[in-house]
């Protein structure tokens, strides 16, 4: 083969690589330009940072379009590994729904970090919060001190009706009482009295009979989230809502793969929201 043939061929190969970079450009850009997370080392930090970023433009249950959604930015802040602070993800600007996500256990309910990041980026949600240490050494879901007791009061602060989620993960073997096969999602309100307005979503988006969801309260006396400390907190200070969600370890797997039943928790998760039009809920939840 000759040289000029060679060279002929490198610069078609040449070429051909640099073309495939150009498309891939504007994929590479916004990862490269993604700020540094911001670390913080005291629970102060996260309290100035929620309460600067949070986004100011909420405009409640109105449409909104995709590029009202998109307008905002994602702040990132995470723990010094030493601190065991939790990790979060702020939108500060454009317009969010009145949603915060709270993953207090991804180390023991396996798959609920990736089914709640998930969440979070389909539901254009304030902020979601993640912890950074095993239950069992410290409990960001049932101890006094849990950084989550200070990012629920600077979410309630910013906007008293904020509807708070949880997720969490049972294991059907491990309870007390009989649960069909069937039962993947428990859903609960922080009460037994609670169970109303939760019915009262699921038929919204009918999905009051599915026989794979239970309510606490109505269906199931276990898994309620009724000792959890943001939920009492959130009672004592009369403001916002809370809504424990219980997922089965089987529908964990499956919600990693299957964009359908992803999809349907999400819509559940609106439908809570979406009855805050009632002035009912509210009045209720203050009574408490």
């Amino acid at each position: 083969m000759t040289k000029s043939r060679i060279k002929t061929i490198m610069a078609r190969g040449l070429n051909h690589h640099v073309g495939a970079l150009w498309f891939m450009i504007p994929v590479f850009i916004p990862i490269m330009l993604q700020a540094e997370p911001r670390k913080i080392k005291h629970i102060s930090e996260l309290n100035e940072i929620l309460s600067q970023n949070l986004s100011k433009a909420h405009f409640g249950f109105r449409q909104f379009s995709w590029q009202e959604v998109h307008q905002s930015s994602i702040l990132d802040v995470k723990s010094c590994k030493e601190c065991n602070l939790g990790n979060y993800r702020i939108r500060s600007g454009g317009v969010g729904r009145s949603i915060a996500i709270q993953i207090p256990h991804r180390y023991s309910d396996l798959m609920t970090f990736p089914i709640g990041y998930r969440l979070c980026q389909m539901l254009d949600v304030q902020a979601c919060g993640f912890n950074t240490s095993h239950r069992r050494s410290f409990d960001f879901a049932h101890h006094e001190l849990s950084p989550f007791q200070d990012f629920t009061k600077a979410l309630l602060s910013h906007d008293p009706d904020m509807l708070i989620v949880q997720i969490h993960g049972f294991r059907q073997s491990k309870r007390n009482t009989d649960f069909r096969p069937e039962t993947h999602i428990i859903l609960s309100g922080g009460a037994k009295k609670e169970a109303w307005w939760i019915e009262k979503g699921l038929k919204m988006i009918n999905l009051h009979r599915d026989p794979r969801i239970k309510i606490f309260g109505r269906d199931t006396s276990e898994l309620g989230g009724t000792t959890n400390k943001q939920n009492v907190l959130m009672r004592a200070l009369g403001k916002g809502r809370f809504l424990h969600i219980e997922l089965s370890f089987t529908y964990r797997q499956r919600l990693l793969y299957d964009a359908r039943e992803l999809f349907k928790l999400k819509q559940i998760i609106h439908a809570m929201e979406d009855t805050t039009k009632n002035p009912q809920v509210h009045s209720s939840r203050r009574a408490l």
